[in-house]
């Protein structure tokens, strides 16, 4: 006969990951990257693939790359992929900028 393990002790394997919320508690961020968003208190640092995709309007392969050759960084919790929103902001401000264009 086993024993119930003991409620207090929650482990992370008792978690499913879709509940996992981290949060962030200022925002300086740019529109779209904000903390806060409409209707929520504080809403996720971490961001899945998928939003990292909707959010800089970059191609999914284009993201798997950045993160293959380590411009980007991204945490692994099993089988998730989690990109913090400072790490993701830090990437958008490190890549080249734009050259003004002659115009005449």
């Amino acid at each position: 006969m086993s024993t119930p393990p003991d409620k207090g002790n929650t482990t992370m394997r008792n978690v499913p990951h879709s509940s996992l919320r981290f949060h962030a508690a200022e925002d300086d961020s740019p529109p779209g990257l904000g903390q806060h968003d409409v209707g929520e208190q504080s809403a996720p640092i971490g961001l899945t693939v998928r939003q990292v995709v909707e959010l800089s309007g970059l191609s999914r392969s284009t993201i798997y790359e950045e993160l293959r050759i380590g411009r980007l960084i991204a945490r692994k919790l099993g089988r998730r992929t989690v990109i913090l929103r400072g790490d993701f902001r830090s990437w958008l401000e490190g890549l080249p900028a734009m050259p003004a264009r002659n115009t005449r």
